[in-house]
């Protein structure tokens, strides 16, 4: 009979943890909250897989109002997720498009949808 490990079981134990997690965060990608302004203005929903109510955070990607993505979050939003958390992260507009302070504007209306 193979020796238990301190060791061999805190694996065993990571290792149930993190197949426990695969698999149970629905994510919805690409919702538009703001018809108006076409893909700049969707977000990615990550949740768990139950629908009872849930706390709820909103992920908005850094860059200056300038450049970056939702999907830079994608990952902090799996794990909000496995978690028990809903994570929603954002794109809004950049550049030109979302000078001050339409970015900021974008901002609020995703927290509102």
């Amino acid at each position: 009979m193979p020796r238990l490990t301190p060791s061999s079981v805190l694996c065993a134990a990571l290792g149930a943890c993190l197949l426990l997690a695969c698999g149970d965060v629905s994510v919805r990608k690409d919702i538009s909250y703001d018809d108006r302004f076409g893909a700049q203005t969707t977000l990615d929903i990550y949740a768990p897989p139950d629908t009872s109510p849930r706390a709820a955070v909103m992920l908005v990607h850094g860059g200056g109002w300038r450049e970056g993505s939702k999907e830079q979050l994608a990952a902090l939003a799996r794990r909000l997720a496995e978690e028990g958390y809903v994570a929603a992260s954002i794109n809004y507009r950049l550049g030109p498009e979302g000078a001050y302070p339409r970015a900021v504007q974008d901002t609020r209306c995703a927290f509102g949808f």
